[in-house]
């Protein structure tokens, strides 16, 4: 049953962090892929993440098989983050209306790495563009910030 997520963390999703995607293969061993944005539906209970599209081939060909999603959101000056675990509802090739809103939190993203002392360019090279954009529904959600409450589900 889809979880409702609370507005607070909506924004934080949705602001320009390092964003993680988990699936797993028919071998049921893990796969990951960085996604550059998010965005959380009015529902507040589906997600869209996008990757680039030469590594959603592979989450797409797994989540087909297995629909269990993993996604970590974490800003990295912070070391703040959740973890959204879910369902795949769908996948489609992101539309170009989208394109500066993946921009925008990927920059956001960079910004964060700066100030933790990554130089610009060294992320100057990422593929950003084209995406294809997940949509899952968000089952549990947990803490995943050093200290008390870290690990713990959101309730």
């Amino acid at each position: 049953m889809p979880s409702t997520i609370p507005e607070e963390l909506c924004r934080f999703f949705e602001r320009g962090l390092s964003i993680h995607v988990a699936t797993r293969d028919g071998e049921l061993r893990p796969d990951g892929s960085a996604a550059w944005a998010a965005r959380v539906h009015p529902d507040r209970q589906r997600i869209t993440v996008y990757l680039h599209e030469a590594s959603a081939a592979a989450m797409l060909r797994n989540l087909q098989r297995h629909p269990e999603i993993a996604v970590l959101f974490e800003r990295p000056s912070e070391h703040s983050g959740w973890q959204v675990k879910g369902r795949f509802a769908s996948s489609r090739p992101a539309a170009e209306e989208e394109k500066a809103e993946v921009l925008r939190q990927a920059e956001g993203f960079r910004e964060e790495l700066r100030v933790i002392g990554l130089p610009r360019a060294l992320t100057e090279a990422w593929a950003l563009w084209p995406c294809v954009a997940i949509e899952f529904d968000a089952e549990a959600i947990f803490q995943q910030a050093p200290g008390p409450g870290s690990g713990e589900r959101l309730k």
